[in-house]
C-alpha cells in the first residue's frame, strides 16, 4: 500500500520502484534460503510440497522485483544503482531464455570492453523478444528487409505531431479521444504479454544493441537499431537522445535539434539532452538559445561539470570573460581533477593580466599530468 501511494504521487520518481524492487528481491532471497533448508529436510520424507510452494513464491517475488526495477529503468535508463540491482537479480534467476538476462549481461560486458561478447548477448535479447509474438516478428522482419521503413515512419509521425492549430471545439473532442486512447493503452500495458508491452521491451533491447554498435564504431548499424527502436516505441526518449548525438557527430545539426527536442518533449527532465541542445545552438552561433538550454540543464543536473564548461564557452563567444571564468570555476568544483578546466581558466585569467592566478591554474594542471599546450 505504501509503494502504491508513493508511486501514484510521483510516477516518474525511481526511489519508490527501486525500494520496492529491493524489498521483493530480499524477500525472494530469504525465501530461497528457506526453500533449500526445507528441501533438504523433505528429502527424508515422501513429499517436498512445502519446498515447491516456497520455490514458486520465490519466483513470484523475483518477478515482482524485476517489474519494479524495469519500471525504474524506463524512468532513468542511466541510473547505475538500478543496473547493479538488475545484474544481481538476473544472476539470482540465471534464466538463459530471458531477454532481460542477456541485455544486462551485455551491458556488463560492455563496461569491460568485451564488445563482441556483448553483441552476442544483445542479439540473443533481441531474438528472444521478437519471438514472443508472430505479429512483432513479422514487423521486425519487414524492418530488417526494408531499412528505410523505420525512418519513413519517423518522418510520418513528425508530420502528425506538427499540424495546424485546430478549432477549439475540435481540440476538445481530440483531447477526449486522446484520454480514451490513453485509458485503453493503460489497460493493454497491464497485460505483460501484450503486443504493446513486447514492442516496448524490444525497443529497449534494440536501443541497447545500438549503443554496442556505436561503441564498436559501426555508426550505420547503430542508427538502424535506434530507428527500429523508435518504430516499436515512439516514446523511448533515450533513443531520440542517441539519434541526436549521432547527428551532432555527423554535423547534421538541424536533425540533432529535432531529436534532442523530441527527447525533451517526452522527458522534460532529461538534463543531458538540454546540455547537448545547448551545444548544438552554440555550434550554430545561436548564443541566446544556447544559454537558455544550458540554464535549463544547470537546474536539472547542477553537478554536471560540462554544463558549466559549455556555458563558459558561450560567455566567451559573447565577450563576457568574467562570466566565463566564473562558470569554469563551477565546472572545476564539479570535476576538481579534470586538468583541462584549469588550463582553460588559466588562459582566461592570463588574458585579464591575472598572471599569478593563471600560473596557479597551469601548475595545478601540470601536476595532474596535463601534457598539452598551456
Amino acid at each position: 500500500a505504501l509503494f502504491r501511494s508513493l508511486s501514484s504521487k510521483n510516477p516518474v520518481a525511481i526511489d519508490a520502484y527501486l525500494d520496492a524492487g529491493n524489498t521483493f528481491f530480499t524477500m525472494a532471497l530469504c525465501m530461497t534460503d528457506s526453500t533449500n533448508m526445507t528441501a533438504a529436510a523433505a528429502a527424508l520424507a515422501t513429499t517436498n510440497a512445502p519446498a515447491l510452494s516456497k520455490a514458486d513464491t520465490s519466483k513470484s517475488l523475483l518477478q515482482q522485483s524485476l517489474h519494479c526495477y524495469l519500471r525504474a529503468t524506463r524512468i532513468n535508463p542511466t541510473d547505475v544503482n538500478i543496473r547493479l540491482n538488475l545484474a544481481a537479480l538476473f544472476r539470482a534467476k540465471g534464466d538463459e531464455s530471458n531477454a532481460d538476462f542477456h541485455d544486462e549481461r551485455a551491458m556488463m560486458l560492455l563496461e569491460t570492453g568485451q564488445f563482441a561478447h556483448a553483441m552476442e548477448h544483445m542479439n540473443a535479447a533481441v531474438n528472444i523478444s521478437v519471438a514472443l509474438s508472430p505479429i512483432v516478428a513479422m514487423e521486425y522482419t519487414l524492418l530488417v528487409k526494408n531499412k528505410a521503413m523505420a525512418l519513413h515512419e519517423l518522418h510520418r509521425r513528425r508530420q502528425q505531431l506538427t499540424p495546424s492549430a485546430p478549432h477549439p471545439t475540435k481540440r476538445a473532442e481530440e483531447n477526449g479521444g486522446r484520454t480514451r486512447r490513453m485509458s485503453v493503452a493503460a489497460e493493454v500495458l497491464a497485460d505483460k504479454k501484450s503486443i504493446l508491452g513486447i514492442k516496448k521491451t524490444l525497443s529497449v533491447h534494440l536501443a541497447n544493441r545500438g549503443k554496442v554498435h556505436e561503441l564498436m564504431l559501426d555508426v550505420d548499424a547503430a542508427r538502424l537499431d535506434y530507428l527500429n527502436a523508435v518504430y516499436f516505441d515512439p516514446l523511448n526518449f533515450d533513443v531520440y537522445f542517441h539519434l541526436g548525438t549521432l547527428a551532432v557527430h555527423e554535423r547534421k545539426l538541424n536533425d540533432a535539434i529535432e531529436y534532442f527536442s523530441q527527447a525533451l518533449v517526452i522527458n522534460p527532465k532529461l538534463g543531458v539532452a538540454s546540455v547537448n541542445l545547448g551545444v548544438v545552438y552554440l555550434l550554430l552561433q545561436s548564443y541566446d538559445l544556447a544559454l537558455y538550454h544550458l540554464d535549463m540543464a544547470s537546474t536539472l543536473i547542477p553537478d554536471c561539470a560540462f554544463v558549466w564548461a559549455n556555458k563558459a564557452c558561450v560567455y566567451l563567444k559573447l565577450d563576457r570573460v568574467d562570466d566565463a571564468v566564473r562558470n569554469f570555476s563551477y565546472a572545476m568544483k564539479c570535476m576538481p581533477t579534470f586538468a583541462p578546466f584549469y588550463v582553460y581558466r588559466g588562459r582566461l585569467l592570463s588574458s585579464q593580466k591575472h598572471l599569478h592566478d593563471a600560473m596557479v591554474d597551469f601548475a595545478a594542471a601540470l601536476k595532474m599530468g596535463y601534457t598539452g599546450e598551456l
